[in-house]
C-alpha cells in the first residue's frame, strides 16, 4: 500500500490525517459519486446508506456503472427500441453467444 499516493489523489495531509482520513475521503467521495447517480441514499446524521433501485439493478444484474449511466442519460425519453440497443450495446454482453434456439427470437426482432 502506498499512503502518500492515495494522499495527493484527494488531497488529504496524510501527516495530518493519516490513512484514515485518506480512507474517510475516498468513502466520501465514492458515496457522493452514487448519491449523484441515484445508487444510494445517505442520512447526513446518521451516515446510514440506503442502496435505491437504481443500485439494487446494477449490483443484482452484474451491469457496469456506464451502462447505468447511458441508461440514466436518456431515461426520459428511452423507447423499447433504444433500449434494446443500449442493452445491445453494453460491454456487459460483448461476450454473450447466441444458442440455436434464440436465433429464432432473434431474427424476429429484426
Amino acid at each position: 500500500a502506498r499512503p502518500g499516493h492515495y494522499a495527493a489523489q484527494v488531497n488529504v495531509d496524510l501527516r495530518r490525517d493519516g490513512a484514515e482520513g485518506i480512507i474517510r475521503e475516498i468513502c466520501k467521495r465514492a458515496v457522493e459519486d452514487l448519491s449523484s447517480l441515484e445508487m444510494v441514499r445517505s442520512d447526513p446524521t446518521t451516515g446510514k446508506l440506503e442502496q435505491l433501485e437504481p443500485g439494487r439493478i446494477l449490483s443484482h444484474c452484474y451491469l457496469r456503472l456506464d451502462t447505468l449511466k447511458n441508461f440514466q442519460g436518456c431515461r426520459d425519453h428511452l423507447s423499447l427500441e433504444g433500449s434494446l440497443w443500449l442493452v445491445a450495446a453494453s460491454a456487459e454482453f460483448d461476450q454473450t453467444v447466441i444458442r440455436r434456439a434464440e436465433r429464432r427470437s432473434l431474427n424476429a426482432l429484426n
